[in-house]
C-alpha cells in the first residue's frame, strides 16, 4: 500500500523472498507492476520500483521487521517529484478492517497526521 501526498494511493501484493515482483492498482484503475529487492540483511532494508500504465513511476527504500516476515514500512518518490509512504504486511488490510475502517481511510489518516505535524 502507498500513500501520495496528492490524497491517492495504490494498493497491491508483493511475491517472492529476498526480491520479487509488485502489482497494484492506483483507485482510478490504473495498473502498476516493478520489481522489489533485499538490499541488506544486517540493516533490514531494501529498495522498490514500479512503473503505471499511464506513465506514472516510483522508487521506495523500506525497512522490514525481521520477527514478522511481509511487514514494511518505507518512504519513496513518485514520477522523481512527489514523496510517498509505503506500508506492507500479511495482515494488513485485515487489521485495518477488524478495526471497522478501510484501506482508503489509512491514507487519509496519515495525511492527517501530516498536516497536524506540519503545524506545530
Amino acid at each position: 500500500m502507498a500513500c501520495f501526498e496528492n490524497g491517492q494511493s495504490i494498493r497491491g501484493a508483493t511475491f517472492g523472498w529476498l526480491s520479487g515482483n509488485i502489482e497494484g492498482k492506483t483507485q482510478d484503475g490504473v495498473a502498476c507492476r516493478g520489481k522489489w529487492e533485499i538490499l541488506s540483511t544486517a540493516d533490514a532494508s531494501g529498495s522498490a520500483q514500479f512503473i503505471c500504465e499511464d506513465g506514472s513511476y516510483g522508487n521506495a527504500s523500506f525497512s522490514y521487521d525481521r520477527a514478522k516476515p511481509g511487514t514494511i514500512w518505507g518512504r519513496g518518490e513518485l514520477n522523481a517529484s512527489e514523496a510517498f509512504q509505503v506500508w506492507g504486511g500479511w495482515d494488513l488490510i485485515q487489521r485495518l478492517q477488524s478495526a471497522g475502517g478501510h484501506f482508503d481511510q489509512l491514507c487519509d489518516a496519515l495525511n492527517g497526521l501530516k498536516e497536524r505535524r506540519s503545524a506545530l
